[in-house]
């Protein structure tokens, strides 16, 4: 039943008619104001939806790839492999360039060599080692690569007090490699940071010395002459470890 135009509540007040269209005027502007809430919502959602790369299957894996020290990804190396061997070819120091699976140690070095050592020839194998000691100071030392070591000994044969093995993050920072790449070619990067650089006095005899290139998928053997040159160009001192 509709009210009278007029009706008035108990007491004196506002009409009934007054109070109904109060709450549905209420009513309108809370809709109203839900829906362009609901609007701008949505509008923001798709905007981003939008705006957001989609990423295909095989590019979700090749995120998942993690970088390792093979010359797959010597783009991301301050040097690369390449602009070091481009470095050497300029300078004309000599080189043999052999390719092989990644190695990554010193035992998985010993089982490929056979593919590419000269029979023969007086040649050093070498492992390497980067250190830092508890002043923060920085050291590549490279020796035979059958030569055992005492990290204890060896700080206090360098004067150094004790070492520790660096980091990756500090390897890639000092010497512009990845683990497993470790090499005295390195220090191209090296001696920009400061690093000193120590290696085994057998060195001094061997005709020729294989190395890796920055990279743990290529060696290269270079005559000792070469590499002498090669530390002299780029400003290097060599310390020797008998």
């Amino acid at each position: 039943m509709e009210l009278p135009p007029r009706a008035k509540l108990a007491g004196g007040g506002r009409s009934l008619n007054d109070s109904r269209d109060r709450k549905i005027r209420r009513f309108r502007m809370f809709e109203g104001s839900l829906g362009g809430i609901g609007v701008r919502v949505n509008h923001v959602r798709c905007s981003l939806l939008a705006s957001r790369p989609r990423i295909r299957h095989d590019d979700r894996n090749a995120q998942e790839v993690p970088m390792d020290a093979s010359s797959t990804f010597q783009d991301t190396l301050p040097l690369s492999s390449d602009a070091l061997l481009a470095q050497l070819d300029s300078w004309g120091l000599a080189y043999r360039l052999h390719t092989h699976v990644p190695l990554r140690t010193v035992e998985e070095s010993k089982a490929v060599e056979d593919q590419f050592m000269v029979p023969g020839e007086n040649a050093l194998r070498l492992k390497n080692l980067y250190l830092r000691d508890k002043k923060k100071r920085n050291y590549l030392v490279t020796l035979e690569q059958s030569r055992e070591i005492d990290l204890k000994a060896l700080g206090a044969k360098l004067g150094v007090g004790n070492l520790s093995f660096g980091s990756a993050d500090r390897l890639m920072q000092n010497l512009g490699i990845r683990p497993g790449a470790v090499s005295p070619l390195a220090m191209i990067n090296g001696v920009q940071n400061n690093v000193s650089f120590f290696m085994d006095g057998a060195a001094q005899q061997a005709d020729v010395i294989y190395m890796h290139p920055l990279v743990n998928d290529r060696t290269v053997a270079m005559a000792r002459t070469d590499l002498m040159a090669f530390f002299e160009k780029i400003g290097c001192d060599v310390r020797w470890l008998h």
